[in-house]
């Protein structure tokens, strides 16, 4: 039951929406779209309600995401008849489309509720194959051309469970030199690898991101008090760090580079000595002539290594090859469950959006995001005590500094988190089971803790043991480190210079 002001709450609320959305009809009824904007439209309706829509994520706290998602679907299927009375497409592209909307119209219709309903096989046999059929209408019309996309999500990719549906182009828009280049990979990983970048040459990235554990630690940073993330697909973000201050790879490579308890020092101590090796001198020579006058410079070591790290891509896990090649792959029953319960019923797929499994929204992806947990210092449910990391808020940006950031940290991919142990920001948490039973009890505030602006609901999910079981399942599913190796390369040395006789000189 609702009290009279929140009832005339709702009705002042409505009939601002109805207005609303009259003055959009008044003022857009009369545009024109071309067939390709049309298109792109569906693309993204179809991503929208498959990780947006069908995972509650419009319709918080309402259980009405099931029966949204079928007016959407309807309506997106309507727009699709536009094409089919064109002469100039081939029936075969316009049935096949006509028939994926059937049979996604049908497994909507069919579903009983929304924690029943199974995502895996509508994304599968649907979703996943439909996006892939409207990209080819839009060939048509638009001849593969992505000019004035302003946005990562990939009209050309032919599964939305591909490592290029995402461009991440787009999230390293104003970088030194775009980092999909091979010559500064190369030369990027070689410095990720080099206590050269740290002041006394004891500390390397690699220190901290073990290439044998997913690029992660494996343990709390005793320093920074936080626990050092994974970072396989940390490309596919718009902010870095827990607390997000940095907006993009290249700044946080200066972050580090000066940080007091990181490397503790600065670019001109580092280009002087990479200028004292002769492989070094090349590499850099080799990716960044004629861009400055100088090849080894602040811009150019930070593009080098936020090109090796943006180049850790992780999309050939178990899960990735059963949604690619559904003939050959097979996931355990519990996996399957597990997915359906994390991008259901379980709410992780709300935070966690697919196909990355991170905090940046679909289906645009232009925006990471952060929660405020209300993260415990252990997992003691009888007698909680909160974490009192200020995160987002104090990350020095000013926009930032608001109390609802209090306590906000960036969502980060699960990807791989099988490996990654211990969790959370403060990696207060040692299994995933663990982590299950956190979000289980409605996090901090569910446990009873005051939480001002906690974004996770409190309420609790009331997930069984099996529940939890068929989730961690699910995750293992995501492991892939083979795509990224885990070697550590032969670094430069410096014998061949006069001022220095081998690298155990400095």
């Amino acid at each position: 039951d609702i009290g009279a002001d929140e009832r005339e709450h709702i009705k002042k609320l409505s009939m601002e929406l109805f207005s609303a959305v009259d003055f959009i009809v008044q003022s857009e009824s009369k545009a024109l779209f071309s067939e390709k904007q049309i298109i792109e439209a569906m693309m993204s309706g179809i991503i929208r309600i498959s990780f947006l829509g069908l995972t509650g994520f419009d319709t918080p706290g309402s259980a009405h995401g099931l029966e949204e998602s079928k007016v959407a679907w309807k309506t997106l299927s309507d727009a699709s008849t536009f094409f089919k009375n064109d002469e100039s497409v081939s029936k075969a592209y316009t049935n096949r489309i006509h028939g994926l909307f059937e049979q996604g119209s049908r497994q909507l219709q069919a579903a009983s509720d929304f924690n029943s309903f199974d995502r895996l096989s509508f994304y599968r046999s649907v979703s996943d194959p439909l996006y892939e059929a409207v990209g080819e209408l839009r060939s048509i019309y638009a001849t593969g051309d992505l000019k004035g996309k302003s946005h990562a999500q990939n009209y050309n990719s032919t599964s939305i469970f591909s490592s290029d549906f995402l461009d991440r182009s787009q999230f390293s828009y104003f970088t030194y030199l775009p980092l999909e280049n091979k010559k500064s990979i190369a030369l990027g990983e070689l410095l990720f690898h080099d206590p050269i970048m740290s002041k006394n040459i004891d500390m390397s990235c690699a220190s901290c991101h073990h290439p044998s554990k997913a690029f992660a630690s494996g343990l709390t940073d005793i320093k920074t008090k936080r626990e050092v993330p994974s970072l396989i697909d940390s490309g596919f973000a718009t902010k870095y760090f827990w607390d997000m201050r940095s907006t993009d790879l290249e700044r946080q490579v200066a972050h580090v580079v000066a940080d007091t308890e990181e490397f503790n020092t600065d670019f001109a101590t580092i280009a002087e000595r990479l200028k004292l090796s002769r492989t070094y001198v090349q590499m850099f020579n080799e990716a960044y002539t004629d861009i400055s006058k100088e090849d080894i410079n602040p811009r150019s070591i930070s593009n080098a290594i936020a090109a090796y790290v943006n180049s850790l891509v992780s999309f050939n896990s178990l899960f990735d090859q059963y949604m690619d090649a559904p003939t050959y792959w097979e996931l355990p029953e519990g996996a399957k469950r597990g997915f359906n319960l994390f991008m259901g019923k379980a709410n992780c797929g709300t935070c966690h959006f697919a196909p990355v499994f991170n905090g940046t929204v679909p289906p645009y992806y232009t925006e990471t995001e952060s929660e405020v947990l209300g993260i415990t210092a252990s997992l003691d449910t009888l007698n909680p005590i909160r974490d009192t990391d200020p995160g987002r808020k104090a990350n020095g940006r000013v926009l930032d500094d608001r109390q609802h950031f209090e306590g906000s940290m960036k969502t980060v991919t699960v990807r791989n988190s099988a490996l990654t142990a211990p969790y959370m920001h403060n990696g207060s948490l040692q299994t995933l089971r663990e982590v299950l039973e956190f979000y289980n009890q409605g996090g901090g505030e569910g446990m009873g803790l005051e939480v001002d602006h906690q974004t996770l609901s409190p309420a609790n999910l009331n997930l069984t043991p099996r529940e939890q079981a068929d989730i961690i399942s699910f995750l293992h599913t995501l492991t892939d480190t083979a795509s990224v190796g885990n070697g550590t390369p032969t670094l430069p040395d410096f014998e061949k210079m006069p001022q220095w006789n081998s690298r155990s000189q400095y």
